[in-house]
């Protein structure tokens, strides 16, 4: 999956061979190399708990990027020739979420797959569900950074801390030699609250799925796709009346055109299934925090399981019941 040439590193290894010459991977003697540490910063997000970093470092001039991973939240010290460097950094314990590595620097883009709407818990779904759309996984949570510009030589290195051309430029010499690297979180997390459910006791098995999201994220431009994809998702009834649902995203797709439908998908005791469906648009476009969003919905009248018939409901062909709701928040 990564470049042929990549260096993956281990901050528990002592000794490693430096690569392209003879002498020992000596971080203060290695003449080829610049050493250097690399120094997390997770002030921007404090409650980040990764497995393992990635550090990729992509040289301006040619060859192959250089990669190192440290296991848990540090880094540690590494060395590099000396030149002209874009530098991306992410958690390396990712699940179910691909990269797409061979535009470079610029076109470092992670993605989900595509996947089943019920992830194979049923074997029948609802023909209206996003039917133009694809289905593709929610991606696990992911923190990381991005700097366009990193200059090493042997009597300083420099950098841009945030990523943009007009950010202030960081300059250290020796002997401190050190990278700060940024994190931040790179997914967002919702949160969907649907309030003053009835008829809740009836119920054998709940899904979700939300429209019009993006199904990847470019992680040095933080730019995501306009493709617009459908995720699906677990929910619950966290008490007799509510029902709730909590998820990874890259967020919506990058088209104001594109509309968000939450869909609740209800399996009832007695047999019967139903689809409810909420335009959530305005309350995923308008969140104050785009990382952190929360929909609230109130009032949702759910059959009860053990009356007859369809309860006033069309059954389409395909067995679900399709039930448009109007938002009440």
């Amino acid at each position: 999956m990564h470049p042929t040439h990549i260096i993956r590193q281990i901050y528990a290894a002592a000794v490693i061979a430096c690569l392209f010459s003879s002498c020992i991977y000596d971080y203060d003697n290695c003449p080829e190399r610049i050493a250097f540490t690399i120094v997390n910063d997770w002030s921007g997000c404090s409650y980040a708990n990764p497995d393992g970093m990635a550090y990729i470092f992509f040289s301006n001039s040619d060859g192959d990027p250089w990669r190192y991973d440290f296991p848990g939240m540090e880094a540690g010290k590494i060395s590099l020739p000396e030149g002209n460097y874009s530098f991306i950094s992410y958690n390396d314990d990712t699940s179910g979420v691909y990269f797409k590595e061979n535009r470079g620097y610029g076109g470092y883009t992670a993605y989900c797959r595509e996947c089943d709407l019920f992830d194979g818990l049923a074997d029948s779904k609802p023909a209206r569900s996003s039917a133009d759309e694809p289905v593709v996984r929610c991606p696990s949570m992911m923190w990381g950074c991005a700097y366009w510009s990193f200059d090493l030589t042997f009597g300083m290195l420099s950098y841009i801390p945030h990523g943009t051309p007009d950010s202030d430029v960081a300059q250290v010499s020796p002997p401190e030699m050190r990278l700060i690297a940024h994190q931040k979180p790179l997914v967002a997390h919702y949160t969907c609250d649907i309030q003053d459910v009835t008829n809740l006791g009836g119920v054998s098995r709940l899904r979700a799925s939300m429209s019009g999201m993006s199904d990847s994220l470019n992680l040095t431009s933080g730019h995501r796709s306009a493709l617009r994809s459908t995720l699906p998702f677990a929910a619950r009834a966290t008490d007799s009346n509510t029902i709730r649902s909590e998820f990874h995203t890259f967020g919506p797709a990058d088209s104001p055109a594109c509309t968000n439908i939450l869909n609740l998908y209800v399996w009832l005791t007695d047999g019967r299934r139903f689809n409810y469906e909420f335009d959530v648009s305005d309350q995923v476009r308008s969140a104050p925090d785009p990382m952190n969003v929360y929909i609230r919905l109130r009032g949702l009248d759910l059959p009860e399981s053990d009356i007859g018939g369809s309860g006033g409901f069309g059954v389409s062909v395909d067995g679900w019941t399709t039930v448009v709701i109007n938002i009440t928040t």
